[in-house]
């Protein structure tokens, strides 16, 4: 595998020999032409199948209870090499002399086509995703897997642009109007929503609800009559006349005892007999 790694570490435009950081993406868009003209793209996807037929390697990272870094070494560098490969080749750049068009295009047609007489490159990184999430093996880098699907989707199927202008050409050669809206663009401005729950998890729901139910007795509710609304009129009728009193019973005090002392006051007033 030291071989592995430096193929890598030309890929990547031998960071530790350029002399600048825009000196390095030169280098390694050179470095990687230069090696898919010698095979070296081919070899790396062998080595990816023998990767992933390896059984001993998953065998020892079942046996363990948490999978490091350590089992997966050999795999992120083929990898790294694989996407480095790809994104390379699936960007343009305006100094790219003749030979390099012609590379990227032959590069973008051998993807289309199965690899080495057998799957797409496509196809074996799905199958690669398909054994991670059944848990036969735990050891692969799921994250480098994915983003090497990404972009080789990217370089056989184009992006966005690319479809919406093939969407344009199919509708102009069947003679039908113009697309009204961009579904891409329709897609990004829609709100994101959780995918709806299977049957098993509504089922499931609904029997925990039901023993999480508490018992709840239900009162009867008595409807008033005509004789308890005159009641509650009645009632009412005697607070009212109690509230009355109440308040008669302090004027009626104030009212004895001004007549109390305008008597003290007259009795005041009278001459008293002569002994």
């Amino acid at each position: 595998m030291r071989a592995v790694r430096a193929v890598l570490y030309l890929a990547q435009g031998a960071p530790g020999e350029c002399a600048s950081l825009e000196e390095q993406p030169q280098r390694a868009r050179e470095n990687v032409f230069l090696l898919y003209r010698s095979g070296f793209f081919h070899l790396f996807l062998q080595l990816l199948n023998m990767e992933i037929e390896n059984s001993s390697a998953a065998t020892c990272a079942l046996r363990k209870p948490a999978v490091s870094l350590g089992d997966s070494t050999d795999l992120r560098a083929i990898l790294s090499v694989l996407y480095t490969f790809v994104e390379v080749m699936r960007v343009p750049a305006e100094a790219d002399t003749d030979d390099m068009k012609r590379d990227r295009e032959a590069f973008s047609q051998e993807l289309a086509q199965p690899i080495l007489g057998e799957d797409l490159l496509a196809i074996t990184l799905f199958q690669m995703i398909i054994k991670f999430c059944s848990g036969s093996t735990p050891h692969f880098p799921i994250k480098k897997v994915l983003l090497l699907l990404w972009k080789t989707i990217l370089v056989s199927l184009g992006g966005t642009d690319r479809l919406r202008q093939l969407k344009a050409d199919y509708r102009a050669a069947q003679e039908l109007p113009p697309a009204p809206e961009d579904t891409v663009e329709v897609a990004r401005t829609m709100r994101a929503s959780s995918p709806p729950t299977s049957a098993a998890d509504l089922i499931e729901a609904q029997q925990l609800r039901k023993t999480n139910r508490p018992f709840k007795r239900q009162s009867l509710v008595k409807q008033s009559s005509m004789e308890d609304f005159q009641d509650m009129e009645g009632d009412a009728n005697a607070d009212e006349e109690l509230r009355d009193m109440e308040e008669r019973q302090p004027l009626a005090m104030e009212t004895s005892s001004l007549s109390s002392s305008e008597d003290q006051e007259m009795s005041s007033l009278r001459p008293s007999t002569p002994a």
